[in-house]
């Protein structure tokens, strides 16, 4: 027998699916009665896979998510566009993909059940081919320009870029999907550059990128992110100072059927919880790898490793602080969207307490759907 809370929240699940549905069949039938936008796309992914770990067999949704993006061509070569992406929690259980971590999951409650419907991305923007583009919203950060080279596993990865802070999204402090932000981006013959600030409201928090491809088909980025920490937040977790920063530095290379990154980032804070009432926060570095090869058209094999190790020893562990993945893909295409994946993960960490200790192997199904100027 449901409660009344579970009641009120399937309610306002189904609202939230029909408003968002309702939105996009209005635009797309005013689209076609009159030329408000040059582009719609409607947009999804849904994946789900069967995950051994701990010695337990677990069925696991891995990010799933629906979303829409927008344009509008305007004079003297400039356009508008926006985009709303929404993650939809489908089935309750472990979550391996950092990818899929809310803003409000900063320093997780075990016992709290996660929202049907989050809010994934919201920009609104204008854009031109010469002066570059400035876009509103919760968006991708510029850290998360260096941080996505190795951030490219089907489930796993992304654990020790600092992307994620605190098993959150990255959008409280901007490494991620960063909330309340201002993005400027430009591109000047190879080099690429990325400029942000969030408007949050009592804090202070900007982050800037720069990217260089070089005549050999080599990437090289840098990028750097400082957040003001809020008073809340410092009363509540021990060791943490008034600032945190992040510096990641990165390499990406592509050539014919191979591929292959690497990132090294700085990081002032490493968050833990030791338990209820326990928070910590200590300074790492981090390493991650990714190298990938196309066998075919339907078939890509992707290797790598997750280190991240703290950059001077703590007193809260009797031994030193380790997180060690190494991680592999399998992954074997059905059509240009229907995707079979095996993923392993094996783990070689020390005095690290969430579910990033497990070894994992896991085979999943993905189904993505794109339709463009509907």
């Amino acid at each position: 027998m449901a409660t009344k809370q579970e009641y009120l929240k399937s309610i306002h699940m189904i609202r939230k699916i029909v408003f968002f549905t309702f939105l996009q069949v209005v635009f797309v039938s005013q689209a076609q009665d009159e030329k408000i936008l040059d582009s719609i796309n409607i947009y999804g992914k849904l994946r789900v896979h069967a995950s051994v770990f701990d010695g337990t067999l677990e069925l696991q949704e891995n990010s799933p998510r629906v979303g829409t993006s927008l344009s509008r061509n305007l004079d003297n070569g400039f356009q508008a566009f926006g985009q709303l992406e929404l993650g939809v929690h489908i089935i309750e259980g472990t979550e391996f993909n950092n990818d899929a971590s809310t803003s409000s999951e900063f320093i997780k409650d075990p016992f709290k059940e996660r929202d049907a419907i989050t809010s994934r991305l919201a920009i609104l923007g204008i854009r031109h081919a010469k002066y570059g583009s400035i876009s509103f919203g919760k968006q991708w950060g510029a850290y998360y320009d260096i941080a996505a080279y190795t951030d490219n596993f089907v489930v796993f990865g992304g654990s020790a870029s600092g992307t994620y802070a605190g098993n959150s999204d990255g959008g409280w402090k901007g490494t991620g999907r960063a909330n309340k932000s201002v993005l400027y981006r430009n591109n000047f013959n190879n080099f690429s550059l990325a400029i942000q600030s969030q408007l949050i409201g009592g804090s202070h928090n900007y982050g800037a990128s720069i990217q260089y491809k070089t005549p050999i088909n080599l990437l090289i980025g840098a990028a750097y992110n400082s957040a003001e920490i809020r008073e809340e937040y410092r009363n509540f977790i021990t060791d943490i100072g008034p600032n945190s920063s992040n510096f990641i530095f990165g390499l990406k290379y592509a050539k014919n059927k191979i591929g292959a990154a690497l990132t090294y980032s700085l990081h002032d804070d490493e968050f833990i919880q030791l338990d209820e009432s326990t928070v910590i926060s200590f300074p790492t570095y981090g390493l991650e790898s990714l190298i990938s090869y196309q066998h075919s058209n339907k078939l890509t094999v992707q290797a790598g490793f997750n280190y991240m190790k703290e950059t001077s020893k703590n007193s809260y562990f009797d031994t030193e602080y380790k997180l060690m993945h190494y991680i592999l893909d399998i992954n074997y295409n059905l059509d240009d969207y229907v995707k079979i994946y095996m993923s392993g993960r094996i783990d070689d960490s020390k005095s690290v307490l969430d579910t990033r200790t497990h070894n994992v192997f896991l085979i999943g199904f993905s189904y993505e759907f794109n339709f463009n100027n509907i």
